[in-house]
């Protein structure tokens, strides 16, 4: 198994993480595609890969080609809060 690292999460947290030697592969967004690669684009592979993805970004499941993007190619998807993030996740009951 492997945990992606989506271009919002930097290189920081999977360097740090990747030094812990996780029984699980390191990735992140910039050693394998352009900052400008459209979200789109890389879910797909990140789906052919089987990565899961890790992310700050959790407008996902909100635009329709990275929610379309993220069902066609059954790709596991997490996203952490930030200092930045000013809104409230609410989960169904």
């Amino acid at each position: 198994m492997d945990i992606f690292f989506d271009r919002n999460a930097g290189r920081r947290i999977p360097q740090a993480l990747a030094l812990l030697d996780p029984p699980f592969g390191v990735k992140a967004h910039d050693d394998y595609f352009e900052q400008n690669t459209p979200d789109d684009e890389w879910l797909a592979q990140a789906g052919r890969e089987g990565w899961i993805v890790v992310g700050f970004d959790r407008q996902f499941h909100r635009r329709r080609n990275e929610l379309a993007a993220l069902v066609a190619h059954g790709v596991g998807c997490f996203y952490l809060g930030g200092a930045e993030d000013t809104q409230t996740l609410c989960l169904p009951d």
